[in-house]
């Protein structure tokens, strides 16, 4: 069983005791939406199938658009201090369980008091009630946890790759130049200055680290973060000029990197790279000695 609670925002206020809060009636009502319609939550193919059953009115009839206006309009949900429990739990036919209650959540997930989750609520001072989903934030911890452990071992990886070291530093600095500094200075770092960098951004960011390290692209995007901070490609807007040739956005331009007709073009940009000193290592590639 799928189930949900509505629960109240933790309002204090001055002089005001806690008990008195707990006693508190509060109920969500309807309310109306930008455009004046009633707020339903429900699509009108939803409404079609679920509301003949609550009102007793087929979708046919004349009156069924304002008999649903009418029971979302009065509509009255009783939020006591331990927070209202709906069961939302979708059968096999992909149908609600308890309609009622699916048509309540659908109801407050729509309702401009109502936020999706108590963070939500915390930060925006126009809701009063928020959506409390154990399974699904178990769901997003378990998700964060494993996203963690994923991120801490390529950079257990990392540090013992001083090339890609370089290569992820450079690239990290696309979304934090304040934090990282130019390309140009952190080229001079040594490995171990290089690796507090980017630990830093593994704190605070391990999904863009994660997405960083694990870029089949990275190499390419790292070139063209150093070409434009050294004025070997131009970024305008979104787009990249060279010389005056337009490459096109970022996809475009790895593109243009990658085709071997532009290989000129493309040993040309890394050998200015090279004479401003920020030019790129190699891997290493071991050879196999051949057994006789």
């Amino acid at each position: 069983m799928k189930t949900i609670k509505i629960q109240r925002k933790e309002v204090r206020r001055h002089g005001v005791h806690i008990s008195l809060t707990q006693e508190r009636s509060a109920t969500i009502g309807g309310f109306l939406l930008k455009s004046g319609a009633v707020g339903t939550g429900v699509t009108f193919e939803e409404m079609k199938k679920w509301m003949p059953g609550i009102l007793g009115v087929e979708s046919t009839d004349p009156k069924f658009r304002q008999e649903v206006n009418k029971y979302f309009n009065n509509i009255m949900i009783t939020v006591p201090y331990e927070g209202k429990e709906l069961n939302i739990t979708i059968d096999e036919n992909g149908e609600p369980e308890v309609l009622e209650d699916y048509l309540r959540y659908k109801f407050c997930l729509q309702h401009p008091k109502v936020a999706d989750s108590k963070v939500s609520a915390d930060v925006d001072q126009y809701k009063e009630y928020y959506i409390e989903d154990q399974a699904l934030e178990l769901t997003k911890r378990t998700t964060k946890l494993k996203s963690k452990t994923n991120a801490t071992i390529k950079f257990a990886e990392l540090i013992n790759d001083e090339v890609k070291l370089d290569w992820v530093l450079r690239e990290l600095t696309t979304k934090y130049p304040k934090e990282l500094g130019s390309i140009t200075r952190l080229t001079s770092l040594s490995r171990e200055e290089k690796e507090l960098k980017v630990s830093e951004i593994f704190d605070k960011d391990p999904e863009y680290f994660m997405s960083v390290v694990s870029d089949p692209d990275l190499l390419f995007k790292a070139q063209i973060a150093s070409m434009v901070e050294s004025q070997i490609i131009q970024k305008v807007g979104n787009e990249y000029v060279y010389g005056s040739e337009p490459l096109g956005n970022l996809d475009a331009s790895i593109a243009y990197l990658k085709n071997p007709n532009n290989s000129e073009a493309y040993v040309i940009m890394l050998a200015k790279l090279n004479n401003m000193g920020i030019g790129f290592k190699q891997k290493e590639t071991k050879k196999v000695e051949k057994t006789k």
